[in-house]
């Protein structure tokens, strides 16, 4: 019961409602009600998200693998130490010095530091490169020192400490 005007109106307005409806629910929305828009955007943020995910992946990676070569650097540097104090041990108790004597002290300290240059170093960790050193330091000590990169370890020894010196009666 529209007369004229009414009428017209109402059938425009239906007119337009189901240009809009039809046009919207006719293939370009996707069954869950997605357009390509949205569904491009998700991509977009998903994509961005996956490539963050895995360049923080890589660098923890990173950092533990460099951590654990550290790990492994100083644990070669320990037994290194070890092994050379062992090394300087068993040759200072083969010299019976008289420490009193200067001289004696001086050659021991030679005969230490010879024996100590023909031994090979323990093999270094992969990649690892350690500069080691066996120098007087004066008083009748010798120096042990390794160097690798960002780490050091150094180790003084004296001739009496190593057992070299014999004991005179007083």
């Amino acid at each position: 019961a529209f007369t004229g005007a009414a009428a017209l109106a109402a059938a425009r307005s239906s007119a337009a409602r189901c240009r809009y409806q039809c046009r919207h629910d006719s293939g370009y929305r996707s069954a869950a009600g997605f357009g390509l828009s949205e569904v491009l955007i998700s991509a977009v943020i998903l994509g961005l998200f996956l490539a963050a995910s895995l360049r923080s992946w890589s660098e923890l990676t990173a950092m533990e693998r460099h951590r654990r070569h550290q790990q492994q650097l100083l644990a070669w540097m320990e037994l290194q130490l070890q092994r050379d104090q062992g090394l300087l041990h068993q040759q200072a108790r083969r010299l019976a010095l008289n420490c009193a004597d200067p001289e004696q002290v001086q050659q021991g300290l030679q005969t230490l530091q010879a024996a100590w240059h023909k031994t090979a170093p323990l093999p270094s960790p992969t990649g690892a490169s350690a500069n080691a050193s066996l120098e007087p330091a004066g008083d009748g000590l010798l120096v042990l020192q390794l160097v690798s990169g960002e780490h050091q370890r150094m180790q003084r020894y004296s001739l009496q400490g190593l057992g070299a010196c014999r004991h005179e009666p007083g």
